[in-house]
C-alpha cells in the first residue's frame, strides 16, 4: 500500500509547486520538501523487486526486472516527448513563459495516471488472484 500512497503524495507536492509556484512566498523551500519527499521513499521501489523475487522462479524473475526496467525507461521517454510536444504548442513559436511549462507538465501527469491505473488494476487482480487461490 506504502507503494501506492507514496506516488499520490509526491504528485500533489508537485501539483501544488505546479499551480501556485507563483504565489509561494519561498518556492525554494517547497521544492527542497518535494526533494526530500523523492529521495526519503525512494527506497519503495525495491520492496517492489523484493516482491517480485519472493513470487516468480528465478528464471522468469530476469525478464520480469527487464520488463519493469524497459517500461519505466519507456514511460519517461512518452512523458518527455509528450511535455516537449505540449511546451511547443503551447508557446505557439514565442518564448517559453512558466504558464507554456505549467500546461507541458500536465503531459507527465498523463502518463504517471495511466501508470497509476495501471498499477491499481494490477493490484486488483492480484488480489482477486491471491483470494481465489486460498478457497
Amino acid at each position: 500500500m506504502i507503494g501506492f500512497v507514496t506516488p499520490m503524495i509526491q504528485a500533489a507536492l508537485w501539483i501544488v509547486l505546479f499551480l501556485f509556484a507563483d504565489r509561494l512566498s519561498n518556492p525554494l523551500v517547497f521544492v527542497s520538501a518535494i526533494m526530500f519527499a523523492i529521495s526519503f521513499s525512494s527506497p519503495v521501489a525495491n520492496f517492489g523487486f523484493d516482491t517480485i523475487c519472493e513470487k516468480l522462479d528465478r528464471r522468469v524473475m530476469v525478464a520480469g526486472t527487464g520488463m519493469a526496467n524497459m517500461s519505466a525507461y519507456i514511460c519517461a521517454m512518452l512523458a518527455t516527448q509528450i511535455i516537449g510536444f505540449l511546451l511547443d504548442w503551447n508557446a505557439d513559436g514565442h518564448a517559453y513563459t512558466w504558464s507554456n511549462f505549467q500546461v507541458a507538465w500536465l503531459g507527465l501527469g498523463a502518463v504517471w495516471l495511466a501508470g497509476m491505473i495501471g498499477l491499481a488494476v494490477c493490484l486488483l487482480l492480484q488480489r482477486r488472484k491471491n483470494i481465489a487461490f486460498r478457497r
